[in-house]
């Protein structure tokens, strides 16, 4: 039995190592009728934090984020908001509680943060640029 623990405890490592290995090309995505081309770290970071409701076009922006127990999730959490997944939380919480935003979508997957923005032309999401198709917009690239 422990050693059953101890395989499964191996493959959740190596599937969260492969993620983030993967997690190199984490880009921003939007549906193409959105209207938008390009945003800067600024304006993700805005509308991912609830600071602004909307894209620079001024149509309406909602953030899609993938589970917290994702390794994209810490990772888009780290490098495109320069904060952890708790001090995101704790900001989202605080924007809820004061009625500024409303609750972002939360997805398990890449696929399923691309089929739910390539249907809904407010929506913003993060996935890999191995994960982007052509039902989805490029606009920014993490760092």
């Amino acid at each position: 039995m422990r050693y059953l623990a101890l395989c499964c405890q191996a493959l959740m490592m190596l599937i969260a190592i492969t993620e983030i290995a993967h997690a190199e090309n984490l880009v921003v995505i939007v549906n193409p009728q959105s209207g938008i081309t390009q945003l800067s770290n600024t304006d993700v970071m805005q509308i991912f934090m609830g600071k602004t409701p909307v894209f620079p076009n001024g149509k309406t922006a909602r953030p899609v984020y993938m589970i917290e127990t994702s390794p994209l999730r810490t990772l888009f959490d780290r490098k495109a908001l320069n904060k952890d997944t708790i001090q995101v939380r704790a900001f989202c919480v605080r924007m809820l509680f004061t009625g500024r935003a409303e609750p972002p979508s939360e997805l398990a997957d890449s696929t399923s943060v691309k089929q739910r923005i390539a249907g809904d032309s407010t929506l913003i999401g993060y996935v890999t640029a191995e994960d982007v198709g052509d039902t989805v917009r490029i606009v920014y690239r993490v760092p």
